[in-house]
Formats: structure tokens, sequence, C-alpha cells
């Protein structure tokens, strides 16, 4: 299982795991299980000592919206982030490509967790929930630290086509002009770069922001990505989340 290494590591308050491809294969979402599945998911619950019954699952939409979340439900719809200050209420995510994005107060103990892909990167849903620990929690930006868990690289994040200028053309008109380049006759997006300025111009201190060394796409042996499988994908990357109490 993949963890964070620098600072979020050191809250041991505080659980946040990525599986592998050794934890075997999880569905592509909640939505799309069978027994296999199933099995395999009640294990990784079982390894890292949590109740997948009393977890939260989050089906995303693939936007920039966010939700507090008071107490448990067994599933959330339609949203790509959760914001909460209870404990014991831990939230499962699963992943092709996108990063699965972890912020905390550890003085005001506020965990927000997040679904950055490059929609989530357009949208700004990275500012949007800082903006809302801030406004909601009155947590202080500068206090906060921030983990990007594995997603896809730059350099592997590369299309062409008419419909990828589209996207290339939404992430200059959203400010982020710097993270959509040419690279090899081909466009490249920095979801990674994209999301972590999106926290800096925020306030939070770069040193305070660890990015997974981990990309998606060019470790097929470690992990499952959308991008490099497309359709015949199986399996994903699942993040559990959470405060312990």
């Amino acid at each position: 299982m993949i963890k964070p290494q620098k600072q979020l590591a050191n809250v041991s308050s505080l659980l946040i795991v990525s599986s592998t491809n050794e934890d075997g294969i999880l569905g592509k979402n909640f939505l799309e299980q069978n027994e296999q599945t199933k099995q395999n998911q009640k294990k990784i619950f079982d390894k890292i000592n949590v109740d997948q019954n009393q977890t939260v699952k989050i089906i995303v939409a693939h936007t920039s919206q966010l939700k507090i979340i008071e107490k448990f439900q067994p599933i959330i719809e339609n949203i790509d982030g959760v914001i909460t200050r209870q404990k014991n209420l831990y939230f499962a995510l699963p992943t092709g490509d996108c990063i699965p994005l972890i912020i905390y107060d550890s003085k005001k103990e506020i965990l927000a967790f997040l679904h950055v892909g490059w929609r989530g990167v357009v949208g700004k849903i990275t500012t949007k929930a800082v903006k809302a620990m801030t406004k909601q929690f009155g947590c202080n930006p500068t206090e906060l630290l921030a983990y990007l868990g594995p997603a896809i690289d730059k350099e592997c994040y590369q299309q062409k086509g008419w419909p990828i200028f589209i996207k290339m053309m939404l992430f200059i008109i959203s400010g982020n002009t710097k993270f959509a380049t040419l690279l090899n006759g081909k466009i490249s997006f920095d979801i990674k770069g994209a999301t972590k300025k999106q926290l800096i111009k925020q306030g939070v201190p770069a040193g305070q922001i660890e990015v997974s060394s981990y990309c998606t796409n060019c470790q097929p042996e470690l992990l499952s990505s959308h991008f490099r499988e497309g359709s015949v994908r199986k399996s994903s990357i699942l993040t559990v989340v959470g405060m312990k109490g």
C-alpha cells in the first residue's frame, strides 16, 4: 500500500492509504462490483482495521462540487470532494489516473478529501476546498498540510486531436496555461503541478505539500491506469482516508 512519506506520515491520528495491484482487482468504481472485487476490498479494510460497512463510499461526477459531511452515509454521489471534522468517519475513493488529494488542518482537525482530474483543475476544486476550510471552519491556509496521492504524471498525460485542443483552451481560460503545454507533438497536461499551484496560491506553503512520486500510467506492475488501459480497465486505486478518534 502507498502512504504519505513526509509531514502527514507523522500524523498518527490520520489514516491515508492507497491500494496497489497487489491488493487484487477492485473494480473501476463502487457501481461496478462483483464477488471478487468485494472480497478484495474487504481484505484492504481488514488490513487497515477499518469497518468497511461504516465507510463513506464516494462516487465521483468529475466536477468541482464539494460537500461538508457531518455524519456517516453509505454512499455519496455526484460530488468530487468532502470536508469533515468528524473523527472515526472514513472515506473511500477509487481513482484511475486522477489525484486523490488530502488537505489537513492538524490544529483544528479538519480534513478535506478530493478527487482532482483535469475537470477538477479547470473547475478549481482545490481552490474551493481551501476557501471552504477557511470560511466554514476558520482554518489558516499557512497551517494546512496537503498530500497528492498516486496519479498520472505530465510526461505520460499526453494527447492530441481537436477535443484535446479544446481541453487545452479550458486550461488556459481557467488560468492554468503553464500546465497544458506542447510536448513531443502532443499536448501534455500537468494536473499535479496545477493542483499544487492552486494550493500555493491560496496560501499553503510549498514545503507543506507532498506530491507522490508514483505515476499511474508508467508503473503497470504496481498501479491501474485508465489512460493506459482504457475501456478494458477492471480495477482502480482505492484510497481510504479518515481521522482516528
